[in-house]
Parts: C-alpha cells; structure tokens; sequence
C-alpha cells in the first residue's frame, strides 16, 4: 500500500532537492575556476550556462547561501535570481535552461503559496516526465526518422568512436549499417520510455537516465553536460526520502563518504581520458550516479524490511490532480506550443530533432510557425505588413536563399557548417553507411557569439572569413542556405553593429515557395541581389544581378529595420543548408543542426 509521507519529512526532502539544485547551478562556477587555472581541458561542455558578471553578485551568493540553507524561503530567493538572469539574458540561453526554467517556475509558484513543501516536487516530477515526452515528440520529423540526415546518426557514430574500437565496428561493415539504421528508432524508444519509466518504475527511469546521460557526456563533439547534469540533478525528486538518507551518510564522514569520495576520483580520471581535463559537469554527474546507486539500495531495502509499508519512490504518494494536471499542462504548453506558433526555434526544446521550424513543417503530427503563416497571409491579402501593428515581422516570412556571404558576423553565424569537427572515423562511419555526415552548429554558433566567445571555431562554406575576415571578395559559395526574411533582418543588424565592412548576396524566392522543399529553394532560378556595405564609413550599396541598381521595392527589403526587441529576445531561427543532391541527401530533409 502506498502511503503518503509524514509531514516531518518533507522539509528534509525539499532540503536535499534545494542541496542538489544548487550542485547544478554552481557547476559553471567550477568550471570556469578550472580553466582560470588550466585544468579544465576541451572549454568544458558545449552547452554550459553562460556567466556573465550579474552572475558573480546575484546568483553565485545566493546559491551558496541557499547550499548551506536550503530552507523554502532561502531557496525562493536562489530560484527567483535564477530566473530573473535567465530572462535577462535571453535570447542567449540553452534549451537545457528553458527546461529547467519551467520547473524553477512551478518551484516559486508553489513556494508563494507557501506549500512547496507539500506540492512541489509531485509538480516537479511530472513536469520532468513531460518535458522527457516533448523531447521525445518533436523528433517526430521525417527527417530525423530518415537514417541519412538524423542526428541519431550523428550521436551514435560519435558514442561509437569513443566506446567501440574499430575492430568491433568498422568501417562499412554491415554492423555499422545496422546499428545507423537503428539508431534513429532506438533514440524515439529510449527517450519515449523515459517519462513513463520515471512515474512508474523510478529506480529503473533513473538508472535509463543516468546510462543515457552518462553516454551524452563522452561524445568528442556533442558533449552537452550541462543538459545532463541538469536532468541527473533534478533525479533525486523521483527517490527523495531515499535520495535524503543517501546525502545524510554523505555528512557522516563515514564508510559511504569514502566510497563517494573514491568515485569522484575515478571521475576526474575518467574526464581527464575522455575530455582532457577535468570538468564539474562531468564528475558531477558520475558523482550523482554514485549516491543514487546508494539511493537504490537505501530504497529497495527499506520496502523489504518494511514489508511494503514504506511508499515506494516517496514522491510518487497520492498525486493530487490540483498539482499535477496544472504542471503537466504548464509543461507541455512550454515545449510544444512555442514552436507551434513559430516563437522559438533556438532555445526551443527541440534538439537534435531535425525539425523545419519555419517553411512548411516535417513534422508527422503537428504544423510548425502557424501565426507566420496566418501573419503573411493576412499580409497578401492587405498588400502591406504596415498594418499589422506588432506583428508585422511575422509577415517577413518570404524565403531568402544566401548566394555568398563575406562579413566575419555572417559567415560565422550561417550555414555553421561542423562536419569537420567531428571525429574522423565518426565521419567514415556514416559515410560507409550511406548517410550524409554532416553537422551544423547554428545554435552553438549564435549562443558563442552572443558570449563573445571564440572556443567554438564554426566553420563556413561562404567565403574565407578565416583569412581576411572583413574583406569583400566577390565570388560565390559552394553551400548556399535558407533564411526567412526575418532572420536575415536579425542577421543583418548584428552585422552592421559589428562596424566592418560586409557583403551579402540573396535571392528572394516568391511566395509560393515558402512551403517548398531545401531542394526546390536550392535550385530556384530568380534575380540575385547583391548588397555591400561598411557602417564605419556609411555607405550603402545595392545591386541586382548585372550591376543595375536596385529597385526602390528592393531596396526597401535590403535596408529594412531590425526586427522588434521583444521578438528578437526570444527568436532566433535556424539558416537551413541547401546541399547538392546526392544518394545521402535528396534534398527533402532537414540536415542535423545544433
């Protein structure tokens, strides 16, 4: 029989979701105390939170306060700091921090109505469940589900190159064929298991998870441990009475403190191996492996000796729907709706799902940029975007292709193209298998410029913007890509910020190519226009394709505004890269980006 908990436990539990809340946020922290000395190896994980100064005086001390503290009020006050430099921050953030905002969200909620102690962590653990469905549901794309150009082909083939040596897994071995060809529909099965493992088999979710997560932390490229280490610490709602003990032991100094202790030094063994160098995120969540092993047994000898008196996986006690039907529809609304409408395409909780965010959606089940779809036609229907007040951006929805680029903002920030940095036997691999072996980095791109940081070295077909970075040569591209006119305006204004001379060359592509596949915007024949121009000088030049002068019409698209602030803050979209046709790429599908 499950029971509910009594009342004495539950300022314990809350207490040891606060300690590992704060182990999370001050990962960061440690990572950049690691580098200042050298120690951190390969930057640390592609998707680490960004640390700006307001960090170092808002969140670093309450978060330590609230380490030593983890009280209600204590831990209100680290989750509002939180949040209030996360929408600051904004549009710079990574889907790990949307996911974890929506549950530091229910954490304030229900601390202001002064019962988080009681409600929070059932609200918290079915938001954990959505959330791992929504993650599962948007890779629902014909284009993840195609072998080809999935990034499950991507993330295996980098496991591979780090756990299975080639005699195991060779190149264009029927072995390698079919474990490429798998991986998309094994990626579906584990991530789909995972919220239904976690609310009815706790200890078997949490184990799933953790090999699942551990796995993401030795990939060579895509090594996003601080999505990983934000799902590993928030594990312990799901055995929080056991997960309670395990942490008590820890303050002990005894037996367990030791093996603990033993565990976090074969991590930074192992991070030295896997990432040259040591990084938190990493042994953290080895570290957590190891106390929610101890949690395990704590929990599964507590239900023996019991004789089922003791609730199983405590949170799990009589979910009042007044908690949890409110948080899952809260959860849900977060990750699908936004994508829906076509307000979030980077930052969205659709990783690695080789979804078409705009142009028509891949998706099996659901449309994608629905309000920039109605806006532009309400647009065509008008004749002009001036009337839609404040969404008029939505109606600069045209498709543009970029023809050439040559500005050190652009060609850093689209197509992105990555492939050369992944492992070149993870490359081998997939190419053996017929799949296409490219990689972009759109996302990690535009999050590394928005920091200002240069450990990301993207790589571009457009242009050398490796020599002469603000130089304008005038010849073409071997990648030309996709944009909405949209992201070109967003694109454009960074350019001109930056103040060095820059070059474009588009192609407007009609309306009735919007929804059209990357091959039909690819081989569209239209009037390209070149636009060059230095802000340092203020001169401005626009010429179509013959060196004529552009039209008034074209000149009004070249030279227009900035999109508005507040749909900038939240969306930035991804450039689609239009590839040559060949076996591995029909030109149908999405190509993995993040």
């Amino acid at each position: 029989m499950v029971r509910t908990l009594p009342d004495s436990q539950r300022p314990v539990m809350l207490a040891s979701y606060g300690r590992l809340w704060c182990l999370h946020q001050l990962a960061p922290f440690a990572d950049k105390g690691l580098q200042a000395v050298g120690l951190l190896g390969q930057a640390g994980p592609v998707d680490s939170r960004p640390i700006y100064a307001l960090d170092w005086v808002v969140r670093l001390p309450l978060v330590l306060i609230a380490l030593a503290a983890p009280s209600q009020r204590v831990l209100l006050a680290a989750h509002m700091g939180n949040l209030l430099l996360f929408c600051i921050w904004l549009p710079i953030v990574w889907d790990h921090m949307c996911w974890a905002a929506v549950i530091e969200l229910s954490f304030v909620a229900c601390a202001l109505s002064g019962d988080a102690e009681r409600t929070f962590l059932l609200a918290a653990r079915t938001q954990m469940e959505c959330l791992y469905f929504v993650a599962a549901f948007w890779k629902l794309t014909t284009s993840f589900l195609d072998y080809r150009t999935s990034c499950a082909t991507v993330l295996f083939a980098e496991l591979a190159t780090a756990l299975l040596p080639e005699a195991l897994l060779p190149v264009g071995g029927a072995a390698a064929a079919a474990v490429f060809r798998a991986a998309p529909a094994l990626t579906l099965a584990l991530e789909f298991a995972m919220g239904p493992l976690l609310a009815l088999a706790p200890r078997i979710g949490v184990c799933l998870g953790l090999s699942f997560h551990l796995a993401v932390n030795v990939m060579p490229l895509n090594y996003a441990g601080g999505f990983s280490l934000m799902c590993v610490a928030r594990y312990g709602i799901f055995m929080p009475a056991a997960v309670s003990s395990a942490l008590a032991e820890c303050g002990t100094f005894g037996v367990w403190t030791g093996a603990h202790t033993a565990v976090a030094s074969l991590a930074a063994g192992a991070s030295m191996h896997f990432r040259a160098g040591i990084d938190t995120h990493f042994v953290g969540c080895v570290c957590l492996l190891s106390l929610y092993m101890r949690a395990i047994t704590i929990s599964a000898t507590a239900e023996a000796g019991a004789a089922g008196t003791v609730p199983r996986a405590a949170a799990s006690a009589g979910r009042p729907g007044i908690v949890c039907v409110p948080a899952a529809l809260v959860a849900l609304a977060w990750g699908i709706v936004p994508p829906v409408l076509g307000l979030q395409n980077m930052s969205a909780l659709t990783m690695y799902a080789n979804l078409k965010h705009w142009g028509g959606s891949n998706h099996l089940l659901v449309p994608t940029g629905v309000l920039q779809d109605h806006w532009a036609a309400e647009a065509d229907v008008a004749g002009t975007g001036s009337s839609m007040g404040i969404f008029s951006d939505f109606t600069n929805h045209q498709v543009v292709r970029i023809d050439a680029a040559e500005s050190i903002v652009l060609t850093s920030l689209s197509p992105a193209d990555s492939s050369e940095m992944l492992p070149p036997r993870a490359r081998a691999l997939m190419k053996g298998a017929g799949a296409s072996a490219r990689y972009f980095g759109a996302y990690y791109a535009r999050i590394y410029w928005g920091e200002m940081r240069t450990e990301w070295k993207i790589g571009s077909t457009i242009g050398d913007n490796a020599s002469t970075p603000d130089s304008v040569p005038g010849s073409g591209s071997s990648m030309p890509y996709g944009l909405t006119a949209y992201e070109l305006r967003r694109l454009l204004a960074l350019a001109r910020e930056h103040g060095k001379r820059f070059s474009i060359t588009y192609t407007r592509l009609p309306p009735a190519a919007i929804h059209a596949s990357p091959a039909t915007w690819r081989d569209y024949l239209g009037q390209s226009v070149t636009l060059v121009e230095d802000p340092a000088l203020g001169t401005q030049r626009c010429t179509v394709a013959g060196g004529a002068e552009c039209a008034a019409s074209e000149l009004a698209f070249a030279f227009a505004p900035a999109p508005r602030f507040w749909l900038t803050r939240v969306l930035m979209q991804y450039p689609v890269p239009l590839l040559p046709e060949s076996a591995a790429d029909p030109g149908s599908e999405i190509h993995c980006s993040a």
